[in-house]
């Protein structure tokens, strides 16, 4: 039996203001869909029919204006353009001196506060663009702290400016925006060390973890005694448990979540980045057996004897708190015995084999 000879296929192109809806081969009684525009192999073992089906490309209105004035945006189609379905559009703002675009409306990306932006055309659409200005947050002239600059400030184009002298602070966190943080003149070394964020070891100084980019900037700085963890001796407290210990990311300043800002002109000193010691696991006293407070030298006066430096007296009165708390630690255990019933029993406990 002779080999099928091969023939290929090509999809049809759109023609004016038509498209390509659907293609169908026959091969025989039968009959095979092909996507539209696709190129298929089909084996050739007598007639074969192909059928391109075609309809109109809806047309839709773009409507594109400036909210507020104070900028404008190109194209600018205020009283409405129309496009072919699918037809992308490149939108670019150009913002008056002195501002920046606020807020994209409509858009593909509306989350973007950058100049250039697109939409595709794919229904009746409206896109809208706002401009604003930045604003200018100085600590500690407007703000106590940076904490509550950064807090005030937009989600993006806004400058806390820091003056000089020693700020105490720890963990600032940038919450996403993308905002500068800067000295008073960053690119003067004088200005760089006298202007000083000193985290006195109680965390690193910056912490960035929202994924801030390239537009989230610190810039200017002597950032010193910064902890990525603090007290980093003293385990997590685990209710006698036991837990792993803390691992040390960055003593200045650590990125987490793909966070990548722009940082310059930075003086960084004593920082460390020391982990956190693990917490042991303990045993716990049982219910009522709870050592009694301000108990000392038991061992010494196990039975009431003088300890160095002590009276008579003084051994009696510890004598007696101990067998105050012999008492306590029993009755919990025999709530129907009176408080020499417990001691008889402790003593016959203390004397079984």
């Amino acid at each position: 039996m002779a080999q099928p000879r091969i023939a290929r296929v090509y999809g049809a192109v759109n023609v004016g203001s038509f498209r390509i809806s659907a293609m169908v081969a026959g091969i025989s009684e039968t009959g095979e869909m092909i996507e539209p525009e696709a190129t298929i192999a089909l084996p050739v073992l007598g007639p074969i029919s192909v059928i391109a089906v075609f309809e109109r490309i809806p047309m839709y209105e773009l409507r594109i204006t400036v909210a507020g004035g104070n900028g404008s945006v190109s194209p600018e189609h205020r009283r409405g353009q129309v496009y072919p379905d699918g037809t992308v559009i490149d939108l670019v703002a150009s913002p008056a001196s002195g501002y920046i675009v606020d807020q994209w409306q409509g858009t593909d990306d509306d989350t973007l506060w950058t100049n250039a932006n697109q939409v595709t055309v794919d229904g009746n659409k409206e896109v809208i663009v706002s401009f604003r200005q930045p604003k200018s947050l100085h600590v500690p002239g407007q703000y106590r702290s940076i904490h509550e600059a950064v807090n005030a400030a937009s989600d993006h184009g806004d400058k806390i400016v820091v003056g000089a002298g020693i700020h105490r602070v720890n963990s600032i966190d940038f919450q996403g925006k993308a905002i500068t943080v800067a000295s008073e003149h960053p690119d003067d070394p004088n200005c760089v060390a006298t202007t000083i964020l000193d985290a006195a070891q109680l965390g690193r100084v910056f912490v960035f973890q929202s994924g801030e980019g390239a537009d989230s900037v610190v810039d200017g700085f002597t950032i010193r005694n910064g902890s990525a963890v603090f007290d980093p001796c003293t385990p997590n407290s685990s209710g006698c448990n036991g837990a792993p210990g803390e691992d040390a990311l960055g003593g200045a300043l650590a990125c987490f979540n793909g966070s990548s800002p722009t940082l310059s002109n930075l003086i960084i000193a004593n920082c460390v980045a020391q982990g956190r010691n693990g917490d042991a696991a303990r045993r716990r006293l049982a219910p009522g057996l709870e050592p009694v407070a301000g108990i000392r030298h038991e061992k010494a006066l196990a039975r009431g004897d003088e300890a160095p430096g002590r009276t008579s007296g003084e051994a009696g009165q510890v004598a007696d708190v101990r067998k105050a708390r012999d008492q306590q630690r029993l009755q919990p255990l025999f709530p129907h015995r009176g408080a020499e019933e417990c001691k008889a029993v402790r003593i016959r406990h203390a004397g079984a084999p």
